[in-house]
């Protein structure tokens, strides 16, 4: 039987050794630049999975307020109110911070934002009230909207109000609805009557005197009092009885926080030769209002206050089908005659 021949091995040619060597190279390499094409880390820093800390100071607020983050935006609406009532150094920053607060738009839909933004606005009234003056200019302003003018009156009177410790202020609303003209209405003070109703009734009975509380707005009357009055010459306003009626309102309100102040009765002389001047328009809404406003005034001579009254009895009979005026001038003229 003949053995069996050793197999013979192929020896490698140089074709088949590239050959291995490109496959190597291509499927198994340790090389460190493949390493780093296949096996590299993803550039994903998950930002949108961290939660968005709530601004701390108030750089951070307006960068949350200027940002494009949807959530970040959201916080900063959220929290602007509470950290403008607390932050050290709101007065040095005051003005310029206003001013991007009040540029911000609802670029998110963020539920409330009318109400959280215009709180924060009044906060900043509250805490620094040179920035009444601020306000002022921007209802003046001829870019203002008539729902921003009207937002911003709401707020001086609101702020007012707050500053004097006054028990029965309501709680601010600033809800926007839109309305058939595309302008914003808002809920006021004085568009409920049976605030005005409920104030003169008050107004009536003997005056509880609170311990403990000290009247705050009588330190910045005239910070508030004096811009307000301006108010009163702007064509814009004064053709607009929605925005009158509200300016009139807030000046009553004003003049209700500072009742007891050194300067009350020059505060009241000036507030009636505004309604000598307008009191002609022939609006309800002015005219309500202006009635609520006569039973602000404090130290009329006689025959002002005999001017006033003959006013109040025609606007009565002008007004006899409205339930509500004729309330409200029946208890306007009864504080009216009380005094004098």
């Amino acid at each position: 039987m003949t053995p069996d021949k050793p197999k013979t091995i192929p020896l490698a040619t140089e074709e088949s050794k590239q050959q291995r060597e490109t496959f190597y190279a291509e499927e198994d390499s340790d090389n460190d630049s493949d390493f780093e094409v296949k096996y590299e880390q993803p550039s994903d820093a998950y930002e949108d999975l961290k939660p968005t800390k709530k601004p701390l100071f108030l750089s951070d607020l307006v960068l949350c307020l200027q940002s494009d983050s949807h959530e970040r935006f959201r916080m900063g609406v959220e929290a602007a109110e509470e950290l403008v009532r607390t932050a050290v150094d709101l007065e040095v920053q005051a003005v310029e911070l206003l001013q991007a607060i009040l540029r911000v738009q609802n670029r998110f839909s963020v539920e409330e934002f009318a109400v959280k933004k215009y709180k924060t606005v009044q906060s900043m009234v509250e805490r620094v009230p040179k920035l009444a003056i601020e306000l002022v200019k921007r209802v003046l302003d001829e870019e203002c909207s008539l729902g921003e003018k009207l937002l911003l009156v709401e707020v001086l009177g609101n702020a007012s109000l707050a500053l004097s410790n006054e028990a029965d202020a309501p709680t601010p609303s600033y809800h926007l609805e839109d309305s058939y003209n595309r302008f914003f209405e808002t809920p006021s003070l004085f568009d409920t009557p049976m605030t005005i109703l409920g104030t003169l009734t008050r107004k009536l009975s003997p005056s509880k005197q609170l311990k403990g509380q000290l009247n705050h707005f009588h330190a910045v009357a005239e910070s508030f009092i004096t811009p307000a009055l301006h108010l009163f010459r702007s064509p814009f306003v004064l053709r607009t009885p929605l925005l009158l009626g509200k300016t009139v309102f807030t000046l009553s309100l004003m003049l209700e926080s500072a009742a007891n102040h050194l300067r009350i009765e020059a505060f009241s002389r000036e507030s009636f030769q505004v309604w000598r001047r307008l009191k002609g328009i022939g609006s309800y809404e002015v005219d309500l209002n202006f009635a609520f406003l006569l039973s602000k005034l404090k130290r009329l001579n006689p025959d002002e206050r005999e001017e006033a009254r003959a006013w109040l009895e025609e606007q009565l009979e002008t007004h006899a089908g409205n339930q509500t005026f004729v309330e409200v001038g029946a208890l306007v003229a009864r504080l009216m005659a009380s005094a004098s």
